[in-house]
């Protein structure tokens, strides 16, 4: 008895080329437009290196220099958080406490997530 062939399956020919699709049935490429880098102003790097020169005078308890760069800060940016809660430290150490309550209270409205909102609410006696 002679033996079974296999079946001969009829496979539809592969094209190993990538042709274009149809312009009617290609997605429209949306235009991507470059997105603006946030980039700090010239004025606000400079505030915050103000604040930073501020927080070194703080740590060496050289309240008169702290107190000229957080002003120096604030003049520069008026809306730097750091810079109102350094001016609240300087007050502090100075016994100015109303200065520093109105300092502290610019910080937290600024900086409403800030990580030691609870320690500055306590000193304000929220």
């Amino acid at each position: 008895m002679p033996a079974a062939q296999p079946a001969k399956l009829s496979l539809p020919e592969l094209k190993l080329t990538a042709e274009p699709a149809p312009a009617a049935t290609r997605a429209p490429r949306a235009e991507s437009k470059p997105r603006p880098k946030k980039v700090a102003s010239a004025g606000r790097a400079a505030a915050e290196a103000e604040a930073a020169k501020g927080d070194r005078a703080l740590r060496a308890f050289d309240t008169k220099s702290a107190e000229a760069a957080f002003s120096a800060a604030l003049k520069l940016d008026p809306t730097l958080p750091a810079a109102h809660r350094g001016m609240g430290m300087v007050y502090v150490l100075l016994g100015k406490n109303a200065e520093a309550k109105v300092a502290y209270n610019r910080y937290l409205q600024l900086a409403p997530e800030a990580p030691d909102r609870d320690q500055i609410a306590r000193l304000l006696g929220h």
